[in-house]
């Protein structure tokens, strides 16, 4: 085995903040129904990383874990704690790195997921925990309903400690916060709002506001640990809706929206959305996050309008469905209905690869229009009727 060693000085200082430093046992990895024993060490790390390292004792043909084209095997592994409290389980591992030691075959490991259940455990969970990437507020603590659930949002207790090493772009993404829900008889179903909170806080927050690691909780103790492979995203403060600038907002925002949010991402699957939103932040170059804002705007604006049962927008260019969305919703200045996106800044990106403009600044201020126009649109839509921090002056502004 490599030892706790390994992982403290691969981590250095943000180890021991790690939610889970280190863990391990004994199993078996399955390749392709062939078992092979093995001794397992494990660490998730505050930056949503985890690494699996298996020692064998036999050899496994490296080969064999790679596919033709270069894609790796996915292999299950099975395996028990060292002291016979936890069974883990994973069918998504695949083996990256390995190296030859005196006594065996070590194998580094990754995967999408990863179980883990406490043997014996007497009584059915009833709360579970997800830790959530990058988000901060204030104050420490609130609550909020949805769907008759309390929903409990909580910093981490490490979090001013975290956020010090973030501002000192030590790390650049960490787990800050867990939010709680009672699972009420459901487990899958609790899994799902969680899902569905995640996203709406990445679109809050203009960040991957994602889950890799969820704790399920009974009577206050934590009988199932399940690590997730997640998107995640540099942290930063440049939030669109909070509880601070936006009194209550953030609260006002979930509360008002979770359930026209979950119907339409059921038919418009709006995570592509808030793919497109965070691509649309963390574009390098202003080009870049152009492109992302073309994205975003043109599947929020093609997705409202079928709803609206509005044919042939195949036809239709961005400016016209611009102007056909503000047919219904009736608030889009005059100025923002007009061609210059179309065929200022859209065409000559997507067609030439560059945007010709005399003026810097004009470009600055069309994506910063644009960006304020796609939120106003997506928050109408979903029916908060509240403020959010504007993209063009940074100052609380109304829907």
């Amino acid at each position: 085995m490599v030892g706790q060693d390994y992982f403290r000085g691969r981590l250095g200082d943000i180890y021991e903040l790690s939610p889970i430093p280190y863990l391990s046992g004994t199993g078996t990895l399955f390749r392709e129904g062939t078992g092979h024993d093995a001794e397992w060490e494990l660490n998730a790390d505050i930056t949503g990383n985890h690494v699996l390292v298996l020692t064998l004792h036999d050899y496994l043909n490296f080969d064999s874990l790679a596919q033709p084209g270069g894609a790796f095997v996915e292999c299950t592994f099975r395996g028990t704690t060292t002291d016979g409290e936890w069974a883990v389980h994973s069918s998504a591992v695949i083996v990256p790195g390995m190296s030859i030691v005196e006594t065996g075959q070590v194998l580094y490991c990754q995967f999408r997921q990863m179980r883990l259940e406490k043997h014996g455990a007497a009584k059915c969970p009833t709360e579970i925990q997800a830790q959530i990437m990058n988000f901060s507020f204030s104050p420490g603590r609130f609550r909020i309903q949805v769907q008759g659930r309390e929903v409990v949002f909580a910093l981490s207790p490490s979090e001013s400690t975290i956020r010090r090493l973030l501002e000192s772009k030590r790390i650049d993404r960490a787990v800050l916060s867990t939010v709680s829900i009672p699972i009420n008889g459901d487990l899958s179903e609790a899994r799902h709002v969680l899902g569905h909170i995640g996203q709406m806080l990445s679109i809050s927050n203009l960040n991957a506001n994602f889950s890799p690691i969820y704790l399920e909780l009974a009577e206050g103790c934590v009988v199932a640990t399940e690590i997730l492979g997640c998107v995640t995203s540099p942290y930063h403060r440049n939030v669109v809706i909070d509880n601070l600038y936006v009194r209550n907002g953030l609260c006002s925002f979930i509360e008002a929206t979770y359930d026209t949010y979950v119907r339409l991402d059921n038919s418009w699957d709006l995570r592509k959305l808030v793919s497109n939103l965070l691509g649309m932040y963390e574009g390098k170059f202003l080009e870049n996050k152009i492109a992302g804002l073309i994205l975003s705007l043109e599947y929020l604006l093609t997705k409202y309008l079928q709803a609206q049962g509005v044919l042939g927008l195949a036809d239709l260019n961005i400016q016209q469905k611009i102007r056909q969305t503000n047919s219904t919703l009736r608030f889009i200045p005059a100025a923002l209905q007009g061609d210059d996106l179309r065929s200022g800044v859209r065409n000559p990106l997507f067609h030439q690869g560059e945007i010709v403009i005399a003026d810097h600044n004009d470009l600055i201020r069309t994506y910063a229009e644009y960006s304020n126009l796609l939120f106003r649109i997506l928050f109408r839509i979903l029916g908060y009727g509240g403020q959010f921090i504007s993209r063009v002056n940074y100052e609380p502004t109304s829907v």
